[in-house]
């Protein structure tokens, strides 16, 4: 078969599909069941989507920037109501880790928000969070939510709001070294435990602020103000943040003479400055700054 007789029966076979095309239009009714069609293909694809694999494969390309691995069981991304996973373990670039047990999260993938706004609306709830760090350890539950936009580039939020729900949970803190005359001394900070905890922030221009911040225990009470400057990979970001803690607090009890002594029956402040992978921290006496390691 020469090249003309293929153009030929290329034209052969278009004019036939036109006409048939043009005979299932004229029947009735046949613009609906167009419709009606294009509908189930476009449902069709949406729910066989593999948006696991999709999910998967962002958390694949973002290793190593805020987190080292990251492995999830039994995940189920859902594009209308909740996407649900049973266990989460992730290794963080400071050595510490994560492990979250039966989340919860309601993420509705919009393609519109999510690839031409850059912008992200969800709400989610951990039932169990246990942080293991080199000096803070933490089990409990979180719950929150989150409207960001996020940098086209680099992904880090920009601009939006986050709200975090902690509840019946357990820090572990251990020993903080508070300077005085007579050299750094150790306090020791056992469990602390915590009913409630609510910290609402707002971001403009990748600052994000602190707006409340209440906190239920009977063993600790104090309050935290200030900021954080997010950077690409979130270590290098930038916390200006003022601790202020109240003597009295029941944590205290078997140093209370120390505290009050150093305090002078005043809160005890502590800045924390620096990155969040080497925070400067530093308590304020008396009107002065004094480096705490």
């Amino acid at each position: 078969m020469n090249f003309r007789n293929i153009i030929e029966k290329t034209k052969e076979k278009l004019s036939a599909a036109y006409g048939f095309i043009k005979s299932v239009y004229r029947l009735p009714d046949s613009g609906k069941y167009l419709i009606a069609a294009l509908l189930l293909i476009i449902v069709f694809t949406i729910f066989t989507f593999p948006f696991e694999q999709l999910v998967l494969k962002i958390i694949h390309d973002n290793q190593g920037k805020a987190f080292n691995t990251i492995s999830l069981m039994e995940l189920d991304v859902a594009l209308i109501g909740n996407s649900y996973f049973e266990k989460a373990e992730i290794s963080l670039s400071d050595s510490a880790s994560v492990s979250i047990d039966k989340g919860t999260i309601d993420l509705p993938i919009n393609p519109f928000s999510l690839w031409v706004r850059n912008r992200i609306s969800t709400d989610f709830n951990f039932g169990s969070v246990r942080y293991t760090g080199k000096s803070i350890n933490y089990q409990g539950g979180i719950g929150g939510e989150a409207d960001l936009a996020l940098n086209d580039k680099s992904g880090v939020p920009e601009n939006g709001s986050i709200t975090l729900k902690f509840s019946s949970a357990v820090v572990n803190i251990g020993t903080i070294n508070i300077p005085t005359s007579m050299g750094d001394f150790p306090l020791e900070i056992g469990a602390v435990k915590i009913s409630n905890l609510l910290v609402e922030t707002d971001i403009l221009n990748r600052v994000m602020r602190i707006k409340k911040f209440v906190l239920k225990s009977d063993d600790l009470s104090l309050n935290i103000t200030g900021s954080i400057t997010i950077e690409p990979g979130y270590k290098n970001s930038k916390p200006d943040i003022i601790v202020t803690i109240d003597p009295a607090s029941e944590i205290f009890s078997s140093q209370r003479d120390l505290i009050t002594a150093y305090t002078k029956n005043s809160p005890l402040e502590i800045t924390v400055k620096g990155t969040l992978s080497r925070p400067d921290i530093k308590t304020v006496k008396a009107g002065t700054e004094k480096n705490e390691n």
